[in-house]
């Protein structure tokens, strides 16, 4: 999915945000895959929450399968 975009905020469905050791990302499709990045959540509703992060409008970020990527991510550090 493509984050919708005002100003560098964005409104996503609730599932794309993950959290992590007290900060909030979501995963974005780069060509070696999905990687982290860091947001700011400003609201959020049962559906959709609006972040702040410094993303391209049309960043395709992952909205299903968040946990498995979650959970590959952190694999990687230990």
């Amino acid at each position: 999915m493509a984050a919708a975009r005002a100003g560098n905020s964005f409104r996503v469905p609730g599932a794309a945000v993950l959290r992590s050791g007290g900060q909030s990302y979501v995963f974005v499709a780069r060509e070696e895959g999905f990687v982290p990045v860091p947001v700011t959540v400003t609201s959020q509703t049962p559906d959709y929450q609006v972040i702040q992060a410094d993303l391209e409008p049309g960043t395709a970020i992952a909205v299903s399968g968040t946990v498995a990527l979650k959970a590959a991510w952190l694999a990687e550090g230990e």
